[in-house]
């Protein structure tokens, strides 16, 4: 789901589109304003059930092998802390 389409659909209703969009998935406007070219997915995910679809998924936009920051992530979270010395 591509972020300007999100900020297009809440600004017909909106004059504040960003803190809407904030407010609709619970964090906040800079997080928003971090958001790349996509949305996250869990957020995506949510906007396209609250819009019944106009909103909708990108497919291959979220496909843990052709977006390397999942991989990313996966590498790196080692499921807790190390224990220190």
């Amino acid at each position: 789901m591509l972020k300007a389409d999100v900020v297009s659909h809440f600004s017909k209703k909106s004059t504040h589109p960003i803190q809407d969009i904030a407010e609709f998935c619970g964090i906040s406007k800079p997080a928003v304003s971090q958001w790349g070219k996509y949305v996250p997915e869990l957020h995506a995910i949510k906007l396209q059930r609250h819009t019944r679809g106009k909103l909708r998924i990108v497919k291959g936009a979220y496909d843990r092998k052709a977006n390397g920051h999942y991989d990313q992530r996966r590498r790196h979270s080692g499921g807790g802390r190390e224990a220190r010395s």
